[in-house]
């Protein structure tokens, strides 16, 4: 790369900076195609060569542009710096004066706000739900929200928050400590999905417990096996057996002698119960 091909023209002139940087970027870009080789034992030396080739354009460019930043360019910066403090300064007190009219804003945002809280303190709520839960500073703080928007906004919150306390009633227990559970979930979230999430839980637990109280009643219940005993005393007499439980089957041998409508009603709770039984013998007494 012969660098007699690539001299930068670098000057100013009435209409400002001319140069062909642009065309020589081109023609350089071109020429160091050549320079695109893998370097091995055999061309290491010419490959030096051209390195160094290389070096002396790039010290050559970088020579050119910094003699005309300083001789050209020098005042510039310096005039630059002027006007950068000017700006600064112009910055500053803009930001003086925003910090004063953020102050006032702030003040009547605040007035505002405090005059609505006087309004909301006269409304009687079904629940201890504070002001600030449902002054939305953020929407009411602009100015497009005037106070009457504001008041119809709180009071449509109100009616929300009345309307979920009596949807609240369907579904709340009768213990008044978990009521207050379920009444402070609303409270925090003021959402009806999460005080009946809360009330579902308190259910489950309930029934969890009743269910292991069952199950502790049935196991300390001890199993109570008794051999059935009917003594016959004397006719159409039996003695009371001992209790026994429902599942249990019994045997009994008796002997009744009685009228017909004795044995029309036991043929009656044989029917009802639906017992195995067998007649053995019968006989009709004079």
């Amino acid at each position: 790369m012969e660098e007699q091909r690539y001299e930068l023209d670098l000057r100013m002139s009435e209409n400002g900076i001319v140069s062909n940087a642009e065309a020589l970027q081109k023609m350089i870009s071109e020429g160091l195609k050549s320079y695109n080789y893998i370097v091995d034992e055999t061309n290491k030396e010419a490959a030096t060569k051209d390195r160094t080739k290389l070096n002396n354009l790039e010290a050559k460019l970088k020579e050119k542009r910094s003699s005309f930043e300083k001789n050209e360019l020098g005042q510039w910066a310096e005039t630059k710096k002027i006007i950068m403090d000017t700006e600064k300064m112009i910055k500053a007190t803009s930001n003086n004066l925003k910090e004063g009219i953020d102050t006032v804003d702030e003040k009547e945002k605040l007035s505002k706000m405090e005059h609505i809280r006087e309004m909301f303190n006269s409304v009687t709520l079904p629940l201890p739900i504070s002001f600030e839960q449902l002054y939305d500073r953020k929407d009411y703080d602009r100015k497009a929200m005037t106070e009457k928007k504001i008041m119809e906004s709180m009071q449509a919150k109100i009616n929300k928050i009345i309307e979920d306390c009596k949807m609240m009633e369907l579904f709340m227990p009768k213990d008044p400590v978990e009521q207050e559970q379920i009444k402070q979930v609303y409270c925090n979230t003021l959402m009806i999905g999460m005080a009946k999430q809360k009330a579902d839980e308190l259910a489950k637990l309930h029934q969890a417990v009743a269910a292991k109280n069952e199950k502790e009643q049935q196991e300390a219940v001890p199993e109570v096996k008794t051999e059935p005993q009917v003594p016959v005393s004397a006719s159409n007499e039996v003695t009371e057996a001992p209790r026994q439980t429902a599942e249990m089957k019994e045997r009994i041998v008796v002997e009744f002698i009685a009228t017909r409508p004795f044995y029309d009603a036991m043929n009656q709770l044989v029917a009802q119960y639906k017992p195995s039984c067998k007649v053995k013998e019968r006989e009709v007494l004079k």
